[in-house]
């Protein structure tokens, strides 16, 4: 069985709008490089198992759950969160949780005087004072929101840490603001109400010079210590761009939901929420949350669980997993949440269990692509569509008879619309062998002769993961075998029509999900215990 081409099985070679196939046949090797064309950057998987940047045009080969890699075609997506990885700006909030850098980067001390070792550096509203090495605040009666603060020095983009204490509350409600009495200190969103030590970790996205502290009630007191501000790295992430891009998603100490959330309008679509996990050694799940459909991952059992949607998970690198989750249906979008959980996500939180998070995304699509980091665009990132093909040498597909093999990745069984797998053909639909994915999840492949269908072979209800297939064709003799399987009857009524092209991925009907590991062509039809062969799995 002599390859006419090969293309993928673990020998890729890429350079801008090119990526190289190859005929070895009579030993006499030949390149044919395949044309491609992306007109955005986009991120792959690369063989160390990190997200990388590709720059425009550049073919991706992913190595996402194979050691081999495959030729990665997406069609056009838009990433509609607007802060990906910084999720200690305000733009997230946090409800039961907070952000936490890695304190071992902690940079210079920004609070002058935090230890309250003397009475100086800090203004006094109404009800503080300085003394015996704290800040204390006695209610005056009346719900007069007086803080204290001082200025500080913080740079827009950096991250810090904030820590500080609290004790001796009697009727805690203490927030953490600006002068002016905002709620809302550059990610520190919550309220603080128990006694105790309280860390979180914000990103500066304006310039804000004031750090205040003051109680919301009419009949409140309590002592403030050890305030803190550093800058901090965050820790290790399974991308080679944002090496210390991730972060802790910590769960505060109490009974409720434990999470962080967006506020995102989105008309009504299918939607897919992704981003990438790693457990710290707790028995806690994560969870993605569309507004209505949700769903839950346990790390121990590799198990993902939805009862509105459809649930994927990836392992990565390091311990570190893709989750996404997709609904079942089309719905309109006003907050995304992203949390932890144990039976749900609402618990009794201990104040220490977390999970290392990094890289969110929401697409309107029916699963989860390649990551799009989005640090600031309120519009989304979007990469753009990809094509690849080639016009090839003569005699490398053959015009009477042949066979085509095709290894695929199939990412998701049910799509929005018809996706195009691969087409062989003479310039246009006319002339065409034609490989594709059905809306309704089935595999088809079909041969068509100046328009007029001449065989037709549909696997229907393809699952999910790697499949093989090879159609043998000839006049009247044409076959298809998809992992070891033939799909119907062989059709005797076939007329092979001529061909000069081959495409992958985003062609006539559209792009594609399914990621392609391997292709071969050759110019005898193979006969069909050789087929079966081929795709076995």
């Amino acid at each position: 069985m002599a390859n006419t081409l090969k293309f993928g099985d673990g020998k890729w070679g890429a350079k801008k709008d090119s990526i190289l196939a190859y005929n070895d046949e009579n030993a006499n090797f030949k390149p044919l490089p395949f044309t491609t064309s992306r007109s955005s950057t986009a991120t792959r998987i690369n063989k160390a198992g990190l997200i990388e940047k590709v720059e425009n045009g550049i073919p991706r080969v992913d190595y996402l759950g194979n050691t081999k890699g495959a030729m990665l075609l997406e069609p056009q997506s838009t990433n509609l969160i607007r802060y990906s990885e910084a999720f200690g700006q305000s733009y997230w909030t946090k409800s039961g949780a907070s952000i936490q850098g890695d304190p071992s980067t902690a940079g210079a001390e920004k609070v002058v005087n935090g230890d309250f070792a003397s009475d100086t550096s800090w203004t006094k509203g109404t009800g503080w004072s300085i003394g015996s090495g704290v800040a204390s605040y006695v209610s005056p009666g009346t719900n007069n929101n007086s803080p204290i603060f001082q200025n500080v020095t913080l740079t827009i983009g950096i991250t810090y840490r904030l820590t500080f204490n609290i004790s001796n509350t009697t009727n805690s409600s203490i927030w953490i603001g600006n002068s002016q009495g905002s709620s809302n200190y550059e990610g520190v969103s919550y309220i603080v109400r128990p006694n105790g030590s309280y860390e979180t970790t914000f990103t500066m996205s304006s310039t804000q010079t004031t750090l205040a502290f003051y109680a919301n009630s009419t009949s409140n007191s309590f002592d403030l210590d050890n305030v803190s501000v550093k800058e901090v790295q965050g820790f290790a992430s399974p991308s080679s761009d944002s090496p210390l891009g991730a972060f802790k998603l910590v769960e505060n100490s109490g009974t409720g939901q434990h999470r962080m959330s967006v506020s995102i309008s989105s008309p009504s679509a299918i939607h897919t929420i992704s981003a990438f996990f790693k457990p710290i050694g707790t028995n806690r799940k994560a969870y993605l949350d569309l507004g209505t459909v949700t769903g839950f991952f346990d790390f121990t059992t590799k198990v993902f669980t939805s009862a509105t949607g459809v649930g994927s998970y990836e392992e990565v690198s390091d311990g570190w997993y893709k989750l996404s989750l997709t609904s079942n249906s089309a719905v309109t979008i006003s907050a995304i949440y992203i949390g932890l959980a144990i039976s749900n996500e609402t618990y009794n939180g201990n104040g220490t269990s977390g999970v290392y998070i990094f890289g969110a995304q929401l697409e309107q699509k029916s699963y989860a692509t390649s990551y799009m980091p989005n640090y600031g665009e309120s519009a989304g990132v979007t990469r753009l569509a990809e094509s690849c093909g080639q016009i090839p040498i003569s005699g490398v597909i053959g015009q009477t008879e042949g066979t085509v093999y095709w290894e695929i990745n199939v990412k998701t069984t049910v799509a929005t619309a018809n996706e195009n797998i691969l087409n062989i053909d003479a310039g246009s639909f006319g002339n065409t062998i034609y490989f594709s994915k059905s809306a309704t999840g089935n595999l088809v492949g079909e041969i068509y002769l100046s328009g007029v269908l001449q065989a037709s072979f549909t696997k229907t209800n393809i699952t999910k993961g790697v499949h093989k297939m090879a159609m043998g064709y000839a006049n009247n003799n044409t076959a298809l075998f998809i992992d070891a399987i033939q799909i119907g009857t062989t059709d005797t009524s076939c007329t092979v029509p001529a061909t000069n092209r081959i495409q992958l991925g985003n062609t006539a009907i559209g792009p594609s999900d399914c990621l392609s590991n391997d292709l071969k062509l050759y110019n005898t039809r193979l006969s069909n215990s050789e087929l079966a062969t081929l795709t076995t799995i």
